[in-house]
């Protein structure tokens, strides 16, 4: 299987975080590698600040923005092909097959229904889900190809907002 393109995943540093080394945020906010893996990646110069290759024990500031360079991987199986069960200048409604991830999350980043959508067609190169399916399950899904198409519906959508405050 080959390797997907990588991706380079984005942050925000927050008030509370403020302060801490390069290492130690990643450290805590990102389980998925250990210390261990983040001082390499740090040192292999694929985390950044603000668009400059960060140091392990360089200090954060409030809203610095943090970069992080994946190397590509091996994406796990899926299936790559939708059905279109209808299409109009403004929405698509997809025939999802179980097993296709809706949107890039964990080992999924290109084997994803979103991506597959967008490549398909410079007229779907914005298209969004306005719902979503698991992985799991087949069925219907409708994509909104405009932004129109993606606004919430209604005028009780602000009174329900209202409601909960």
């Amino acid at each position: 299987m080959p390797l997907n393109h990588g991706c380079v995943y984005h942050d925000r540093v927050r008030p509370r975080d403020a302060g801490t080394s390069v290492l130690a945020y990643h450290v805590a906010h990102f389980s998925h590698s250990n210390e261990a893996a983040w001082r390499r990646s740090i040192e292999e110069g694929r985390v950044r600040v603000n668009g400059h290759k960060a140091a392990a024990e360089e200090r954060l500031a409030f809203g610095d923005r943090l970069e992080f360079e994946r190397a590509p991987w091996n994406e796990p199986r899926a299936p790559l092909a939708f059905g279109v069960a209808h299409e109009d200048e403004h929405v698509l409604v997809l025939l999802k097959p179980a097993g296709l991830q809706v949107l890039p999350a964990g080992p999924f980043h290109e084997h994803t229904l979103v991506r597959l959508v967008r490549a398909s067609s410079p007229v779907r190169a914005e298209s969004s889900p306005v719902h979503r399916l698991g992985r799991g399950t087949s069925g219907l899904i409708l994509f909104g190809k405009t932004s129109a198409a993606r606004a919430p519906r209604g005028t009780d959508a602000p009174a329900r907002r209202a409601r909960k405050t």
